[in-house]
């Protein structure tokens, strides 16, 4: 079997999350057919991402930077473009099996239109496969709102009706294209991809050693509590991100006030080359100047790898967290989360509810207090909602592979 993969604005670009679910594809396809060929197709193509993953990358579409993009249509389209990325991009779909195009492929927090953003970038290589024959497949889509504009429409009827299958995370992405007039015969809900990661590659990480490794002494006889928060970059403000640094400094006030509690901030995105928010480290950075240093909180600042950053959360007793997959991948192992919604509400309130954890979710910009309410209830009955959750959260991990089983089925027919 031979795959291209490719990931609308996700893959490859320093998002924890992503790259989850990326992990979670490969794990299937390896096990469908131990000697697939998969190509990548990346913004930043890495030797060291392709050793992690197990893929060979080919420069995508994707200019290199957001600046680079400013004003230009998709790197090849251009006047002045070199059109190797093209020729590459060719020759390995024309040799391919299948395209596999992950990510929220439908996402409208920025402008879609002709070659440029990501539904333009999923329906140019879903039209690329079509020249060339190929059947392609939508793998863990998600939508996080009503579908708005006419142009993104068009483009969601498009990429779904002319795939051999789309898999969708939860029932409101399935929603949202059947109210905007999709065809979804060819849609599948299978849940979250991430909850599917190669679980054995943490092994090669111990999280205490790999943390003392990078500077980070967290006490072991402590209570960690772990904290990961994003502000919205497609949509910020001085008012929003001081807002938020605010309250994160008010709920730390809350955890230390206990002298058996330390926090660590863990990133779920380190990437550098968009809006300077994207990398998790710009907000931790803010909040630590607002708030000082203290010898009970720390932060991870080196780039970790998916599974470097997997190991660490095996060592939090809780997390909290406005970043779906980070709240995720504490609930993977078992570890209580707290989760605080965002203006993308169904991106965090749908995979809460199916983990039945409805009642910890915190939807307010000024979220300290309820979020300090929930971890004293969390740490007063923490036997009891960790066993629920991780009664829950078992059928996710086992159901994992099932979004990739449908489209490796392909070959089985």
């Amino acid at each position: 079997m031979k795959v291209v993969v490719t990931g609308a604005s996700t893959y490859g670009v320093d998002n924890m999350g992503d790259d989850a679910m990326l992990s979670c594809l490969i794990r299937g396809i390896r096990q469908a057919d131990g000697d697939a060929s998969i190509t990548f197709l990346a913004r930043h193509p890495c030797v060291d991402f392709d050793r992690t993953f197990g893929v060979t990358s080919v420069q995508n579409l994707d200019h290199r930077s957001n600046d680079a993009a400013k004003g230009r249509f998709f790197m090849g389209f251009n006047k002045d473009d070199s059109r190797d990325n093209l020729k590459n991009i060719h020759e390995a779909l024309s040799n391919a099996d299948l395209l596999v195009i992950g990510g929220n492929s439908l996402m409208e927090i920025s402008d879609n239109t002709f070659l440029r953003g990501v539904s333009s970038y999923a329906t140019t290589l879903a039209t690329f496969s079509i020249f060339l024959g190929k059947p392609y497949a939508l793998f863990g889509l998600n939508i996080v709102g009503h579908i708005r504009n006419p142009f993104v429409i068009q483009q969601a009827k498009f990429l779904v009706e002319k795939s051999a299958v789309s898999t969708v995370r939860e029932i409101h992405a399935f929603n949202y294209l059947s109210e905007v007039g999709v065809d979804t015969s060819s849609v599948r809900i299978t849940g979250d991809p991430a909850y599917g990661v190669d679980l054995k590659r943490v092994e090669d990480y111990d999280g205490w050693e790999l943390l003392r490794g990078i500077g980070v002494c967290l006490e072991p006889t402590l209570r960690t509590i772990t904290i990961c928060v994003r502000e919205e970059y497609w949509k910020t403000s001085d008012v929003t991100t001081m807002n938020l640094e605010k309250e994160v400094c008010t709920l730390l006030d809350h955890i230390l006030q206990n002298s058996i509690n330390q926090v660590l901030f863990i990133p779920n995105c380190y990437y550098q080359h968009g809006h300077p928010l994207e990398d998790d480290r710009q907000v931790n950075r803010g909040i630590r100047a607002r708030f000082g240093d203290h010898k009970r909180v720390h932060y991870v600042e080196s780039t970790l790898n998916l599974y470097q950053t997997l190991s660490i959360f095996k060592l939090t007793h809780v997390h909290i967290s406005n970043r779906r997959h980070s709240n995720i991948f504490a609930a993977i192992f078992g570890k209580p989360f707290i989760p605080i919604n965002t203006s993308l509400k169904s991106h965090i309130s749908s995979f809460v509810e199916d983990l039945g954890q409805s009642n910890f979710l915190v939807s307010s910009s000024s979220f300290s207090r309820k979020v300090a309410e929930n971890l004293d209830f969390i740490l007063i009955n923490y036997d009891e909602v960790s066993q629920r959750l991780s009664s829950i959260v078992s059928n996710h991990i086992d159901n994992g592979l099932t979004s990739v089983n449908l489209i490796t089925d392909l070959f089985r027919e």
